[in-house]
């Protein structure tokens, strides 16, 4: 997904339905690098429905500005389906950061317990009615929680500052004596500083991936070059590469690359890097951004590990089912084909949670060498999509 132009009613952004005949178009947000999921609108039905496909109703993604490292760090929230956008954003922003998100390091300064009590739009200026809980746990505190708020409310264009109300009084300065400006916007109170250089929209922090998949986000980076650097679990390269942004230099631009293969013959922790890049293609300067994954290879192989022995028969054990044919070679030192076998769970698709699929395949060596346990899908190819899991063992032929 891709940033898209915001083409809606100032107050159908706030409200519960549209009183205008015909339909608008909520497309965003279109100015803080995060992805956008468009939704159609049939006015006055206070229904939408988002092109997400599946069974179950469609969601809305709403974009909630959390903090991560000390910056300001975009995620996605599925809402139930509203015009009332900004409002589902400002719920979701005072609901907290997930468990998910904590484990990865994502956490929000907005004290829990904050309420929102109103929200109304005048002429591009949000005001936004909370309960008196968001002040009071120090400047620096409250000063991250003005910056998501401010950061979630405008990530509409047609929304182009914030004024505060708490307890449905306008706030000039908080209970630590922050001053609050009005309105608030992007731009007050050193909030671009929050905002680091490169922003990673998805994966999240801490999610699963399988190659291929797709990184995307945003960065304001000099001649819009980037670089990333995937690493394993020990910090060494496992692939490395080249993209840029759609706007650099003094602008914000979003950017989407694509990473082919991981590497991995086993589930491990993972991180991706990603800096900006000058001319010559190596990194530039600014803060690089690592972003926690678990890297998940092609087949989740429990046995063998990486340089164990293996006797004939050798045990290959699946910690997930295999659904489709996979091709399963034991090769020798000089890649030799010991033995070969097509595998697959009898179960397939219908395996039950936690399933494992064990398989033995007999082969032949003479004493102690290295050997290869090689998996690939059937019927495809697998050097082209970087399908293939290659473990290092060692053969005993006893």
């Amino acid at each position: 997904m891709t940033l898209r132009t915001l083409v809606l009613t100032g107050m159908c952004l706030l409200a519960t339905a549209c009183g205008s005949s015909g339909a608008t178009v909520v497309s965003g947000p279109a100015g803080s690098g995060s992805s956008a999921v468009s939704t159609v609108v049939a006015s006055g039905s206070g229904s939408a429905s988002a092109p997400v496909a599946g069974a179950g109703p469609a969601k809305l993604k709403v974009e909630v500005w959390l903090l991560r490292d000390g910056r300001l760090w975009p995620v996605l929230r599925a809402v139930p389906p509203t015009v009332a956008v900004v409002r589902a954003a400002v719920n979701s922003l005072l609901r907290g950061a997930t468990a998910a998100d904590t484990g990865a390091g994502v956490v929000s300064a907005v004290p829990a317990g904050t309420q929102l009590l109103g929200i109304s739009l005048h002429d591009g200026i949000a005001t936004v009615d909370l309960t008196s809980d968001l002040q009071g746990h120090g400047v620096a505190a409250e000063r991250l929680a003005l910056a998501q708020l401010v950061f979630t409310v405008t990530q509409y264009p047609t929304v182009r500052g914030m004024t505060l109300h708490l307890d449905g009084a306008p706030v000039a300065a908080l209970a630590d004596g922050l001053v609050v400006p009005n309105p608030l916007r992007r731009a007050s109170l050193g909030f671009p500083r929050l905002v680091s250089p490169i922003t990673v929209t998805s994966p999240r922090p801490g999610t699963s991936v399988h190659a291929p998949f797709t990184v995307t986000g945003v960065a304001d980076v000099f001649e819009a070059g980037i670089r990333y650097r995937l690493l394993d679990a020990s910090g060494h390269e496992l692939g490395s590469g080249e993209s840029s942004a759609s706007c650099g230099s003094g602008c914000p631009g979003t950017f989407s690359f694509q990473i082919p293969e991981l590497g991995v013959s086993h589930r491990e922790r993972g991180t991706l890097v990603i800096a900006a890049a000058n001319a010559s293609g190596r990194p530039g300067g600014g803060r690089p951004v690592g972003l926690p994954l678990v890297l998940l290879p092609p087949f989740d192989v429990a046995t063998p590990l990486p340089g164990a022995t293996l006797t004939s028969p050798a045990q290959i054990t699946f910690r997930d089912p295999i659904v489709t044919p996979v091709v399963l070679k034991i090769y020798d030192a000089k890649f030799h084909v010991l033995a070969r076998r097509i595998v697959r769970a009898a179960c397939g698709a219908n395996c039950p949670p936690g399933f494992a699929y064990t398989s033995h395949i007999p082969f032949s060596v003479a004493g102690l060498q290295q050997g290869y346990v090689v998996l690939a899908p059937r019927d495809s190819h697998p050097a082209a999509s970087g399908q293939v899991v290659e473990i290092p063992v060692t053969l005993n032929g006893g």
